[in-house]
């Protein structure tokens, strides 16, 4: 009946095999955190990737980690909060678009 977007997203695991996972959008109840967070990383869109990282403020990236494992725990419930804490912290950059994807239901986030 309710059709939810989900996104996929490929990483190399540390074989340099890749792994596919699915993530679900979050609750609505992070929404406001969503859209600070676009806020902020909107800051950094026309700086150059070096420039681009000393932009980004610490809080920024404290709700990006927060959201990015509300996604994991949320898509992958039976996983342990540890490993999905640290695959998140290892893989931080690489889930920014597809956070936003899945998030904002837009395939060009």
């Amino acid at each position: 009946m309710f059709e939810i977007y989900k996104k996929k997203v490929t990483i190399n695991d540390n074989n340099d095999n890749p792994i596919t996972y699915e993530l679900l959008p979050l609750s609505g109840k992070y929404m406001g955190k969503l859209m600070k967070l676009v806020k902020e990383l909107s800051k950094t869109k026309d700086k150059k990737e070096d420039e681009a990282l000393d932009a980004i403020s610490e809080e920024a990236i404290n709700l990006l980690t927060e959201l990015l494992l509300e996604t994991f725990k949320k898509s992958y419930p039976k996983e342990d909060e540890v490993i999905l804490d640290a695959f998140v912290s290892q893989n931080m950059f690489q889930l920014i678009e597809p956070l936003m994807e899945v998030n904002l239901n837009n395939k060009q986030a």
